[in-house]
């Protein structure tokens, strides 16, 4: 995801001196830990509701030097009630793992700054039946079939696009970073 950052639109002049990044559901903080190192001057914060992977982050942290850099809230994206406290929000791989996915939205538009933006990085499912017959189509639905058995999203690119707008944000726009994997980004 990092060499994706440089492509959203305003992101990096965001991401300077006394910027506020929090990613969430950080998991084991393998991104989180990035962060950090990438944005010494960043406040850092991690989000995720499971207290297992907030201790491997922790542990992660602190083998790699960075104790101290990031301040972690155990906490669902539907449980993040913050306002006007970021500048970037950062979702790497998990939007489609809510259960509630728009007040999950919601409440990451109201933790940004004005202006703030939020990065959705993850594996869309095909929008057509067209895209389902591609090879790339064929490998998502085999992961989304688990997917869709524990109840998560199935959303295309054009979905989440919907999904940020419904919400709020501004200049919504996406790029793929491989034939299964894209962002999509938005500014409060």
């Amino acid at each position: 995801m990092p060499g994706g950052l440089g492509r959203v639109p305003g992101l990096t002049d965001r991401l300077g001196s006394g910027s506020s990044i929090i990613e969430l559901a950080c998991g084991a903080s393998i991104g989180l830990a990035r962060l950090a190192r990438a944005f010494p001057e960043a406040e850092i914060v991690g989000l995720d509701g499971d207290a297992y992977s907030l201790n491997l982050t922790t542990r992660r942290l602190t083998e790699e030097g960075l104790v101290g850099r990031a301040r972690l809230i155990e906490s669902s994206l539907e449980g993040l009630d913050e306002t006007d406290r970021y500048d970037v929000a950062i979702n790497n791989i998990s939007m489609h793992e809510c259960r509630d996915i728009d007040k999950a939205t919601a409440n990451v538009y109201k933790a940004l700054k004005p202006g703030g933006i939020f990065v959705i990085s993850d594996f869309p499912f095909p929008a057509s039946e067209e895209g389902l017959r591609t090879v790339p189509g064929r490998i998502m639905t085999g992961i989304q079939f688990f997917e869709g058995q524990i109840y998560d999203q199935l959303l295309s690119v054009d979905d989440y696009v919907t999904l940020l707008g419904k919400h709020g944000f501004r200049g919504v726009g996406s790029f793929e970073l491989t034939p299964v994997h894209a962002v999509v980004h938005g500014r409060k």
